[in-house]
């Protein structure tokens, strides 16, 4: 249901962010989460006033907290996190997921699949649809006017010591884009 992750009138807050507060009254528990700077706050809850995080059969409550949720703020402080590894190489999962590498140490289990995660990571599908409609994006910004507010400064050439990137009009950058697709889309349907 959709109300799994509300707190009810007969629950009971065992924990708040693994503290014990079971023994406290509920207007200390408030104070607590309110005080509480961590983002995000962890509630270990006793759905229906039982007293205790498991079901009546021993099995772990239906109403515990999301996994998925734990395992990230438990990983924001851990010293060893194990994950597939394309958390870590793709640019877009890594960034989504706030995981920062810097200062850490990567070891990386089955590593003769890390050219396929990477190759997947740096490419894409596109169908007939998405391609006509980025031609005429690309076409549109292709017909503007070279002004300097039109301009786009590109990443430094990885050269060590040139530390300034280009700078393209958008129209000349649309353009070789353009060119670039509609040979693209031209080859595929030879």
């Amino acid at each position: 249901p959709a109300d799994n992750g509300t707190l009810k009138e007969d629950d009971k807050i065992l924990r708040v962010n693994g503290s014990n507060v079971a023994h406290m009254n509920s207007q200390e528990v408030a104070e607590m989460i309110r005080d509480s700077s961590n983002n995000p706050l962890l509630l270990d809850i006793s759905r229906g006033g039982s007293g205790t995080l498991s079901s009546s059969d021993g099995r772990y409550s239906p109403h515990a907290a999301c996994p998925y949720y734990i395992s990230q703020a438990l990983a924001k402080d851990a010293e060893i996190v194990f994950a597939p590894y394309n958390y870590v190489l793709d640019p877009g999962i890594r960034d989504a997921l706030g995981i920062e590498l810097m200062n850490s140490v990567v070891i990386l289990d089955e590593a003769h699949n890390v050219e396929d995660t990477l190759r997947e990571a740096g490419s894409g599908k596109f169908g007939e649809f998405e391609l006509c409609e980025l031609v005429v994006m690309l076409n549109n910004y292709a017909l503007t006017e070279k002004s300097t507010g039109n301009m786009i400064e590109l990443e430094p050439s990885g050269v060590p010591g040139d530390a300034s990137g280009d700078v393209e009009y958008l129209c000349d950058l649309s353009h070789s884009l353009l060119i670039f697709i509609e040979k693209l889309i031209e080859d595929l349907r030879k």
